[in-house]
This record gives C-alpha cells, sequence and structure tokens, in this order.
C-alpha cells in the first residue's frame, strides 16, 4: 500500500517533520496534526488508512485516539508512540487495540517496517472482508 494514507498525531513538530522525512521518500501520503483534537477531526473526514500518535499530548491524549479509532474505525491500525515509554503504558496501549507501540528515540528502519506490517494487516483484513461479504452475498 504504498499510496496509503498516514495520520501523523504528535503536539512537536519537531517530531511530525522527523516521521514526514522517514515515511514520505516510501510513498504513503501524509496528513499532520499537532493535537489529538486536530486528530480526530481529520479521521472524521476518512481516507485514513494508518495513524502514528503520540501518547502524551494535551486534553486528547493518544489513548484517547486510539479509543476513538477501535471504536468507530477499526480497521484503521494505530501505532503510538512515545518519549515516555513504560512497560505499563505500553501494555494499556496494547490492550486498548494498538497494532504496535515504539519508544523514542525511534529507529527509522524499525518504523518503516512497523509501518509496512500494519498496512498490509490492514489490506489483508479489508481482502477477508470483501470475500467474506462476496461469499456471502453469492451463497445466502
Amino acid at each position: 500500500m504504498r499510496d496509503a494514507t498516514i495520520l501523523i498525531i504528535d503536539d512537536e513538530a519537531k517530531m511530525r517533520r522527523l516521521m514526514d522525512l522517514v515515511l514520505r521518500p516510501e510513498g504513503y501520503r501524509l496528513l499532520q496534526a499537532e493535537s489529538g483534537e486536530a486528530g480526530l477531526k481529520l479521521l472524521e473526514e476518512g481516507g485514513i488508512d494508518l495513524v502514528l500518535t503520540d501518547i502524551q499530548m494535551g486534553k486528547v491524549s493518544g489513548l484517547d485516539v486510539l479509543k476513538h479509532v477501535t471504536t468507530e474505525c477499526p480497521d484503521v491500525p494505530v501505532v503510538v508512540i512515545t518519549g515516555f515509554g513504560t512497560v505499563k503504558s505500553a501494555v494499556q496501549a496494547m490492550k486498548t487495540g494498538a497494532f504496535d507501540y515504539i519508544s523514542n528515540p525511534i529507529d527509522n528502519d524499525e518504523l518503516k517496517i512497523i509501518v509496512k506490517r500494519a498496512l498490509e494487516m490492514r489490506r489483508l483484513t479489508q481482502e477477508n472482508q470483501g470475500l467474506s461479504r462476496e461469499l456471502r452475498e453469492r451463497f445466502d
């Protein structure tokens, strides 16, 4: 899914820029939000294939974004990124439905691999849903 749309939500412009520099050359379309609130607005517009979100932000945290995505857009994977990585926050993010969890400083190659895996999982899920729908229509 090289033409996939990835939403980057981080309150630090430097982190958004870093992820943009790493991922844009891979052929992804990138949208950026400087807060959880702004990220949720972009999610409502649709067309997002993957969310990369910081966990520690203002009023709407990365966990709030994660909960919203798992409820409203369950087929969109979320990767949680934080500079304050603890085992507790990692476990909480994974239990809430995160695809993966990355601590800062971000390893560029690791980020690319996780993004590729998350998008491949989304593609397979969508393909599976399409085949299931087709089978139901054909044999119902």
